[in-house]
């Protein structure tokens, strides 16, 4: 038995050429209706129940939405020089960012900034300090990163300018 799409294509071939990250989300997705489906079986409790399967229809939808502007943007014809490019999805990209805390930073500030819910102000007071810290650092690399790319594009305009037309 094979499963084939309208187009005639088999379903399976289909799949394998859809890139890591659409079968991750659709992994995801199938992940959140079995245990959720599972877990309200097993506990019959509504709210963690509903959030599990929740997730797996969200994941679902997302991944549905993906791999639909993957088949339109992207013919599996194109699809094997698209598998030499890097990136989500090929994406040929540009300069990678350098690498930062600051992310990690923010997020360690909005958690102890979410525990002074609980536990009280100063915690609020102390989250200030990672927030800001990592609010700057990101800051400094975002500019880093303008500069580094304004000279690689002046680079290669002078380079351009040296061609022979």
């Amino acid at each position: 038995m094979t499963l084939e799409t309208p187009s005639g294509r088999g379903l399976l071939r289909h799949i394998r050429l859809l890139p890591e990250e659409v079968l991750f989300f659709g992994r995801l997705s199938l992940y959140g209706l079995v245990v959720g489906t599972t877990y309200w079986f097993l506990t019959y409790e509504t709210i963690g129940s509903i959030l599990l399967i929740g997730l797996g229809g969200a994941m679902g939808v997302l991944t549905l939405v993906l791999a639909w502007r993957r088949r339109r943007d992207v013919t599996p014809a194109s699809a094997a020089d698209a598998s030499a490019l890097e990136g989500p999805f090929a994406d040929p990209g540009g300069r990678l960012p350098t690498a930062t805390f600051a992310p990690l930073e923010i997020g360690l500030g909005i958690a102890v900034a979410s525990l002074s819910f609980a536990f009280g102000a100063w915690l609020a007071l102390a989250a200030v300090v990672p927030l800001i810290g990592g609010f700057l650092g990101w800051l400094r690399a975002a500019e880093a990163e303008y500069r580094a790319v304004e000279a690689d594009d002046a680079a290669a305009a002078a380079e351009a300018e040296r061609q022979p037309a």
